[in-house]
Formats: C-alpha cells, structure tokens, sequence
C-alpha cells in the first residue's frame, strides 16, 4: 500500500485564501495583509516611544537623566583621580630632580640655578592639618577665583617665606603674621573681617588641593623666589624697590633684588610646632612691634649676613692665628727653625688672661727702682 506524501500548502502572494486540506482554509498571508485605513478625521498613530506607560516614561527619564549626569562628572572625575594620584606620588625632590619642570613652557621655566630647592613639609599629624588649614585659608581668600596658575602662585609665596630667616619658621606663623593689627597685617584677609564670613565648600575644596600639593614639595617655578604679591588695581610703595616677577591672573609678584631674594638665602628648616590656626590676640607689645615693611626686612637681611660674615672671617683668622702659633712653639721646643709667617703669628697672638693673680701682686719680683748703668 502507498502512503502519500504529506501536504504542502502552496503559499500564495495575493490575499486571497489559500484552498488546503479538505475541510480547511489557510488564512490570508500577514506581509501581504494591507494596514487597515484610518477613520475619517482620526491623526497620525503615535510612535512606539510614546505609548509608554507612566511607570516605563519614568523609567525612561531616569536612564537619559543618568546618562547626562555621567557625562557631565566624568571630566571633573577624572581630573580628581589625577590630582590625587599627584599628591600619593609626590617625595621629597633634591636639586637635580628640577628636570620634573623640564616640561613646562620655555617662557615660564627660569634657570634651574634660579629655582629653590623642593621640599616637603611635614611634622606631627597637629602640624600638618594645621599647616594644611592655614594654607587653605591663604589660597582661598586672596585668590578663591584666580585660575589655577594663581592660586600655586600664591601659595608659593607662603612657603618661600616659611623657608626665609626674615619670617616665622611655620605656615600659620607666615599667614597670620601682624594680625593682631588694625592695619598692616601681612594677609589682608586676616586683620579685615573676612574670617567672619563662612566660606564656599566647593572653592574651599579647590583650594585645599592646591595647598595639599604645595605641602608635599609641587614647586611653582614661575614665581621662583617671590616672597611678596599685590593685586594690579594698586601699586604700593615698595613695588619699585623689588624686582618683578609677573604677573598671573590678578596679582604681581615680587621678590629682593639683593642677596635676601637669592635661592640661598631660603635655608630656614621646617621643624613643624604649627601655633593654633586664628588671628594672633596678644596686642600688648603692638606698639613696640617692628614694621613689617618689606624694604627694611631686606636691609635688616641684609646687615644680618654683613655681620654673619664678618664674624665668619674674625673666626677663621683667629684659628690660623692659633695653628700659626702652636706651629711655632712646637719649632722652638725641637730646635727647629721658626717659620717668619709662625713667628709673626705668635708674636700677634693675644693669650687671654686666665692666672687669677690678684692686681696688687702682679709685680712681684720685679725692680722697684732699676739700678744705675
């Protein structure tokens, strides 16, 4: 017996029905199906987006509005990231690692001969958020809106100083110097009453990662040995006394022409022992306080180093003296003949009196009167 091949309906193109099994019709095929017509006066069907739900329209906000979000954080996400890896790397730089600076613009590297040499400053965990706090203070209220470059600027200054014997050997001695005063204060933000006023947490946060970054050695080259600043809408009296060193954003900078603003003379140590980060109280001695005047902080500089070297050159003339000497009495004990420049030196040399003799026997033994020739 033969069995017959399955069924295979035929498909058909037009929208007809198809004839199949007996008893069965196949109904018409979906491509060929035309789109039922609108009714009359009916609009435009609407897109498949917009027959959300309210539940997926909510949804479908919070994705775009997170896609946005995402978008707009990423730079500033990334330029954090960086910063902070800056802060985690940062050691302690000796003067041949200026080559750090090799890649900054040509106009705005002096000599490295010109530049200090880096340092991180650092003590006690008290000391080193007060140092943190003070500097934060100083980059925030006198340049909270100046670019970046300023900002580094200004906090350069703060250190150049703490690293000069002409100011205080810590960061809140530097910044709140003279603050017990009406006027005359070293930072003008400390003695005019804008500590009152609470700052904004997002500059504040700016600025803190610029002090963070100057603390753990980030010299600014531009500014070199700039202990001094003024904003361009002045132009104090001792302006023309310094040599300039620019001019970044809103301020000029300033350093001694002498050997005061030399990189040799920023030898101070920093040994920490911040005082408490608040204006100085003690206005007891104000009247008999020294003026903080820049141009006789130079000369007071300076006629420290005259002395110190004066000193310097009496000290090693008196131990050649002394070496000369001994040399010479060693000579004449032995039977040697006596060097003219040790003879000299011993007949020089001025032996302090040490034999405790009393004045009114110093002459014992002596003639009273001396005989006749």
């Amino acid at each position: 017996m033969r069995v017959p091949p399955p069924y295979v309906p035929q498909l058909s193109t037009s929208g007809s029905p198809v004839a199949g099994p007996a008893g069965y019709r196949l109904a018409p095929s979906v491509e060929s199906a035309p789109p039922p017509a609108p009714k009359a006066g009916s609009t435009a069907p609407l897109p498949s987006w917009l027959r959300l739900n309210l539940r997926e329209r909510i949804l479908f906000g919070l994705v775009i509005l997170s896609l946005g979000i995402a978008a707009a954080i990423m730079p500033q996400t990334e330029l954090d990231a960086r910063q902070n890896h800056d802060i985690s790397i940062i050691a302690p730089l000796a003067k041949s690692d200026v080559k750090e600076f090799s890649n900054l613009p040509t106009s705005s590297l002096r000599d490295s001969a010109s530049l200090i040499e880096p340092a991180v400053f650092k003590a006690s965990l008290t000391d080193n958020a007060r140092a943190l706090h003070c500097l934060t203070s100083a980059i925030y209220y006198e340049a909270g809106l100046e670019p970046d470059a300023g900002q580094r600027a200004v906090a350069q200054v703060v250190l150049n100083r703490v690293r000069h014997p002409s100011y205080p050997s810590t960061i809140c001695g530097v910044v709140f110097q003279g603050s017990e005063r009406v006027t005359g204060c070293q930072f003008s933000y400390t003695c005019d009453g804008s500590l009152n006023r609470t700052p904004s947490k997002s500059h504040w946060a700016r600025a803190q990662k610029v002090a963070a970054l100057a603390l753990a050695g980030k010299v600014e080259p531009t500014v070199v040995t700039a202990t001094h600043y003024h904003t361009t809408k002045v132009h104090p009296y001792w302006a023309s006394s310094l040599h300039s060193m620019g001019t970044i954003g809103a301020h000029r900078f300033y350093s001694w022409k002498g050997n005061a603003g030399k990189p040799g003379a920023f030898q101070q140590i920093y040994r920490g022992g911040e005082p408490l980060p608040i204006p100085n109280l003690s206005k007891s001695s104000l009247a008999l306080a020294p003026p903080l005047d820049p141009i006789d902080l130079e000369k007071a500089y300076e006629a420290g180093l005259r002395k110190a070297v004066e000193e310097n050159r009496q000290s090693e003339r008196a131990q050649a003296i002394k070496a000369n000497a001994i040399e010479a009495d060693s000579a004449r004990r032995h039977g040697l003949p006596v060097p003219p420049s040790s003879e000299k030196a011993l007949a020089d040399q001025s032996l302090p009196d040490d034999s405790q003799i009393k004045p009114e026997y110093r002459n014992s033994g002596t003639w009273i009167v001396k005989p006749a020739a």
